[in-house]
């Protein structure tokens, strides 16, 4: 895929989520967001079950054999130095209050987008510290 499809991608990602704010029900997570776009870089993507909590997210990752959200990245998507990311890949950073880590989608320059603790709805952060793990979208 080319620069600009990938620009326009995630431009239409961010315009989709932006103004929604985090929540289980609603389909507005880090997962959400990840696979919408995943699919709009032209991906297969696997069904994705409803989940209305952490609770019942990760038993929906238990039962598909995941241990984690990079189990499920690695199903789906080629893994890839974080040093190697671009514009639109997927990047996992660490998450302080949870065990699932955070799914955010690089914007170039070392920012990602995604939903953080403390901020009502999806956010452009420049993360301190780098992802833990990345994707080619």
């Amino acid at each position: 895929m080319k620069m600009h499809q990938r620009r326009d991608v995630t431009q239409a990602t961010m315009d989709h989520f932006t103004p929604k704010p985090f929540d289980w029900c609603k389909a507005a997570t880090c997962v959400h967001m990840v696979r919408r776009h995943v699919a709009a870089m032209g991906h297969s993507v696997p069904p994705m079950p409803r989940f209305r909590s952490a609770l019942s997210a990760k038993a929906a990752l238990t039962e598909r054999g995941w241990s984690n959200l990079a189990d499920m990245m690695d199903a789906t998507l080629p893994r890839i130095m974080p040093a190697q990311v671009i514009m639109g890949d997927v990047v996992e950073l660490q998450s302080e209050s949870d065990v699932f880590g955070a799914l955010c989608i690089a914007l170039g320059d070392g920012r990602v987008m995604g939903y953080s603790e403390g901020n009502d709805g999806l956010s452009v952060m420049q993360p301190f510290a780098s992802p833990i793990a990345a994707w080619r979208a």
